[in-house]
C-alpha cells in the first residue's frame, strides 16, 4: 500500500487584523480586487514621495553624464534605440574617448537606456545629425544645449521616483498574492524595503534606473506566473514571459528567477518539486532571446578588458586574499542595511583593504552566511516562507559578491538593492509575527505602527540628507571623499570638482587656494597608487594654473611614459608648449639667450613635432653660441621637412661656425 504524501501547506503570514483569516480565493489572491489593496498602495506611494521628493530638483551625477548626457544614442531619441539595443551601455562614450571596454562581457542593460532615449525624444532632440548614430559626434554640444540637458534631468528624476513608486506597488501586489488575507505583512515588508536609506543611490542617481526597472519586472514576472498558475489564462503566461525578458534587459538580476519562480510555486502554491521546475520551461524562450541579444552586443565590444585595479578590484590580491576580502565585503553589505550611517557612491581601491582568513570579521561573515544558506535549505524543504526570503537574499548577494564574476567594484550600494528585499522580507514577517503574540488586535496594530514610525524617522533623515548629496557631481564627490578618504576614485573626483570650482571663480586668492586644495586630493591619489595616471593629468592642470609649468610638464611626461594613449595628453601638451614658447620669445627679445634656450627646449619636449618651436629652439642655441646643439636641432628639422630648404641653410650656417672654431 502506497504511503500518502504528507501534506505541507505554505505558512501564511501572521495576521494582525484578525487571528484566523479565511482562505483566499484565486480572485482575492490577486489583491487588486480586494478593497484593502488600494489604501495600502496609496500609503506606499506617499511614503516614496515623502522619502524621495527632494530628489526632483537634483541635476546629473556620477555616470549620468556617460550614460545619458554624452550618449549620442540617447540624444538621438527614437533614432538611437536600435543602436542602444545592440550595444554595450558605455559604447557611445567609449567610442568618443577611443577607449576599450573595461569589464569582461561588458555592461549590457539596454532597457533603462531606451527609456532615456524616449524621454529625450519628448524633451527635445539636440541640433545634431542623427542619420548615423553609430558614429561618435564628439563634444559638439553648445553651452546652451548642455544647460538644457541639465534642466531636463529634473524630468528624469521625476520619472525615477515614479518608477520606484510603481516598483513598490508591484512588490506590494506580489506579497498580497503570497500572503492572502487581511494581514498587514505585505504592507510592513514593502514599507521596510521602501524606507531603507541604502536605496538612496538607486533613486537619486538617474542612471541607476536599471536597478529599479529590474526589480519592477521581476515582480511582474512572479505576479503573472502566479496568476497563470491560479487561472490558467495564457495571457497571464505571456505577460509573465515578456516581463522576464524585460527584467533581463534591465539588468542581470533577472537570472535569479530561474530558481525563484519554481521555488515560489513549490512553497506558496504547494506544487510538487518536479512540476514546479517544469513550470519554468516556457521561460526558456525569453531567456534564449536575451542570450542572443547579449552575445550579439558583446561581439561589438572593442578590444579586450584592460587589467586595471579600478575595474578589477582584486587584481592585486592573492587567491586566498580575494576570497577572504569578498567575504568581508558581504558582511559590510549586511551592515549597510542595518546601520546605514555612512553612505558613499564609491568603495573602490584602496578604501576596502585586502584581508585574509586571520581576520575575525571574515569568519563572522562565513558563519552568518553559512547559517543563512542552511536556513534557506531547511525552510525551503519545509515549504516555509523563510526559505524563499533567504534564497532571494542569497542569490542576489551572490551575483554582486565578485565570486562568480567580476562586477567592476568591490562594493556598491546600488548593487545591494535587490538583495536587501530579502532582509526586508525576513524583518517584516518577523515584526508582524511578534506582534501577533499580543492578544488584542488593536494593540498588535499599534505596536507594528509604532515600530515602523521609530524606524521611519531616522531613515527619513538619513535618506533626505543623502538625496541632497546627490544634487550633482560636486556635492556628491566633496561629501563622499570625507566618508571614503582612502578611495582613489573618490579623491580624484573630489580633486576634479575642486578644480572646476576654482576655474569658475574670479577671486584670484580663492582660485589659487582651490588649485592648491585640488592638488592635495591628487597627491593623495598618487600616494595610494603611483600608477594612477588620471591624478597626474589633473594635477598637471592645477600646476599650470598656478604658474608652475615645469611641474605640469613633469606630470605630463610621467603620463606619456606610462600611458601614452591618454586622450587628453595632446591637448594638455599643446597648452604647456604654448606657455613655454611664449616664455622663450620673451627671453629672446630681452637678449636672455640661455633662458630662451631652456624655455624653447621645454616647449619642444611638450610638442616635439612642432616645426615652429624647433626653428626657434635652433635660433636660441645659435644665439647662445651653442652651435653643436643648433646643428642637431636643425638637422632634426631637415629630416622632418625635407622640402624646407631654410632648415638646410640654417644647418649649414651653424656648421660653418663650428668649422671656424667657434663652438
Amino acid at each position: 500500500m502506497a504511503k500518502k504524501r504528507k501534506s505541507s501547506q505554505p505558512i501564511p503570514a501572521p495576521a494582525v487584523a484578525t487571528a484566523n483569516p479565511a482562505p483566499a480565493t484565486p480572485l482575492k489572491r490577486a489583491g487588486i480586487i480586494g478593497g484593502a489593496f488600494w489604501p495600502m498602495a496609496l500609503i506606499i506611494s506617499l511614503a516614496v514621495l515623502l522619502f524621495y521628493g527632494n530628489t526632483l530638483s537634483n541635476e546629473q551625477a556620477m555616470d549620468d553624464r556617460l550614460v545619458i548626457v554624452e550618449n549620442d544614442y540617447v540624444q538621438a531619441g527614437f533614432a538611437g534605440i536600435p543602436q542602444i539595443l545592440t550595444s554595450d551601455a558605455y559604447d557611445s562614450y567609449s567610442r568618443k574617448q577611443h577607449s576599450e571596454n573595461q569589464l569582461a562581457g561588458g555592461r549590457y542593460r539596454p532597457f533603462s537606456i531606451v527609456t532615456f532615449a524616449i524621454e529625450q525624444q519628448f524633451l527635445g532632440l539636440q541640433a545634431q545629425d542623427t542619420t548615423d548614430v553609430s558614429k561618435p559626434k564628439g563634444n559638439v554640444l553648445t553651452t546652451a544645449q548642455l544647460e538644457k540637458i541639465k534642466h531636463d534631468m529634473h524630468v528624469r528624476h521625476v520619472v525615477n521616483v515614479l518608477c520606484y513608486a510603481l516598483a513598490m506597488v508591484l512588490l506590494l501586489w506580489l506579497l498580497t498574492l503570497l500572503f492572502p488575507g487581511p494581514g498587514l505583512t505585505p504592507l510592513v515588508i514593502t514599507l521596510l524595503f521602501c524606507m531603507m536609506p541604502v536605496h538612496s543611490e538607486v533613486v537619486a542617481n538617474v542612471k541607476s534606473r536599471d536597478e529599479i526597472l529590474s526589480l519592477l519586472f521581476i515582480c511582474l514576472t512572479l505576479i503573472y506566473s502566479l496568476r497563470y498558475h491560479d487561472t490558467k489564462r495564457k495571457l497571464h503566461l505571456f505577460v509573465s514571459m515578456s516581463s522576464f525578458l524585460l527584467a533581463l534587459l534591465s539588468k542581470e538580476y533577472g537570472i535569479t528567477l530561474v530558481v525563484l519562480l519554481p521555488m515560489m510555486l513549490f512553497i506558496f502554491r504547494n506544487e510538487r518539486l518536479q512540476r514546479s521546475a517544469t513550470a519554468f520551461i516556457p521561460y526558456l524562450l525569453p531567456l534564449g532571446i536575451y542570450a542572443f541579444m547579449r552575445l550579439s552586443a558583446e561581439k561589438g565590444l572593442s578590444g579586450t578588458p584592460i587589467d586595471d585595479v579600478m575595474n578589477m578590484p582584486y587584481l592585486l590580491a592573492s587567491g586566498t586574499q580575494k576570497l577572504a576580502s569578498e567575504m568581508q565585503v558581504l558582511l559590510q553589505y549586511l551592515k549597510l542595511v542595518v546601520y546605514p550611517a555612512h553612505l558613499s557612491s564609491d568603495y573602490s581601491y584602496k578604501q576596502i583593504p585586502y584581508t585574509d582568513f586571520t581576520d575575525w570579521k571574515v569568519w563572522l561573515s562565513i558563519v552568518i552566511y553559512g547559517s543563512m544558506l542552511a536556513g534557506a535549505v531547511y525552510y525551503t524543504r519545509k515549504r516555509d516562507y523563510a526559505g524563499f526570503a533567504l534564497t532571494f537574499f542569497l542569490l542576489n548577494i551572490f551575483l554582486i559578491s565578485n565570486i562568480p564574476v567580476n562586477v567592476g567594484a568591490p562594493m556598491g550600494e546600488r548593487l545591494e538593492f535587490h538583495a536587501s528585499l530579502g532582509i526586508a522580507m525576513i524583518a517584516g514577517y518577523g515584526l508582524v509575527w511578534l506582534a501577533g503574540k499580543l492578544q488584542k488586535p488593536q494593540l498588535r496594530t499599534g505596536v507594528v505602527a509604532a515600530v515602523l514610525m521609530l524606524i521611519a524617522v531616522p531613515c527619513m533623515n538619513i535618506t533626505w540628507a543623502r538625496n541632497r548629496d546627490w544634487k550633482n557631481d560636486r556635492t556628491l564627490f566633496l561629501k563622499d571623499v570625507q566618508t571614503v578618504p582612502n578611495s582613489i576614485i573618490a579623491n580624484v573626483n573630489a580633486g576634479a570638482s575642486t578644480l572646476d570650482i576654482a576655474n569658475e571663480t574670479t577671486d584670484t586668492t580663492k582660485q589659487r587656494a582651490g588649485y592648491q586644495k585640488a592638488i592635495t586630493y591628487f597627491d593623495k591619489c598618487i600616494a595610494l597608487d603611483s600608477a594612477y595616471m588620471l591624478a597626474y593629468t589633473n594635477r598637471a592642470v592645477c600646476y599650470y594654473k598656478l604658474g608652475n609649468a615645469d611641474q605640469a610638464l613633469a606630470d605630463l611626461d610621467t603620463v606619456r611614459a606610462h600611458s601614452p594613449g591618454q586622450p587628453s595628453l595632446p591637448y594638455m601638451y599643446q597648452i604647456v608648449s604654448e606657455y613655454f614658447f611664449r616664455q622663450g620669445m620673451t627671453y629672446g627679445k630681452a637678449g636672455q639667450h640661455d633662458s630662451a634656450e631652456t624655455a624653447f627646449a621645454k616647449a619642444a619636449d611638450a610638442a616635439p613635432k612642432d616645426v615652429e618651436i624647433l626653428y626657434d629652439l635652433g635660433f636660441a642655441h645659435f644665439s647662445a653660441g651653442h652651435y653643436a646643439a643648433a646643428i642637431a636641432t636643425w638637422d632634426k628639422l631637415r629630416r622632418m621637412t625635407p622640402k624646407d630648404h631654410k632648415a638646410d641653410a640654417y644647418y649649414e650656417q651653424a656648421r660653418a661656425m663650428v668649422t671656424a672654431g667657434r663652438q
